[in-house]
């Protein structure tokens, strides 16, 4: 995201916050602790390595996964080659449930992944996304605002009945 200070201090050009921000009252969508890498990328370099950065978090009701293409190759700076990987919900240590509604930022694709499932993804250089993953209850997940990058953190009461789940967003 870019700030620039444009003609003074007053004047301010701001990209890319409107993603993570609530449009009303500006609040920022925060997760509820810090990020932490997933245990894949733990015993991993991926800015030497051929592999993709993945950080994972917590919001009351989901969790949300950052993948990025962190490598930088000095002999090829322009690094043509896509990283290809995958998304489990291994890469979520803590998940609790056997199956989960996952979102991705950047295609708006919806899949539904079970514990042995994976969603293969490839970053060109530079590149990232951002996944939701949601807990599929009686069929139906919640998955919070789906224009911005932690769609999650936009839900602050979630109550799942037999016939009709609620959600405040």
């Amino acid at each position: 995201f870019f700030f620039q200070a444009e003609d003074g201090i007053r004047d301010y050009k701001v990209t890319g916050v409107q993603t993570c921000a609530l449009p009303i009252y500006g609040s920022i969508l925060r997760c509820v602790r810090p990020g932490l890498p997933s245990p894949d990328s733990l015993l991993h370099d991926p800015t030497r390595e051929p592999v993709l950065l993945k950080i994972f978090n917590f919001n009351p009701h989901t969790a949300v996964l950052g993948v990025f293409n962190a490598l930088y190759d000095k002999t090829n700076p322009t690094n043509p080659n896509p990283i290809i990987s995958s998304v489990t919900l291994r890469d979520v240590p803590g998940l609790t449930e056997n199956k989960y509604v996952v979102f991705s930022h950047q295609t708006g694709e919806v899949r539904v992944l079970s514990a042995g499932d994976a969603w293969n993804v490839q970053l060109n250089f530079g590149a990232w996304d951002v996944f939701t993953l949601a807990p599929l209850h009686e069929k139906r997940a919640v998955l919070g605002l789906a224009d911005k990058i932690n769609s999650g953190g936009a839900i602050q009461n979630l109550r799942h009945t037999a016939k009709i789940g609620r959600a405040h967003v």
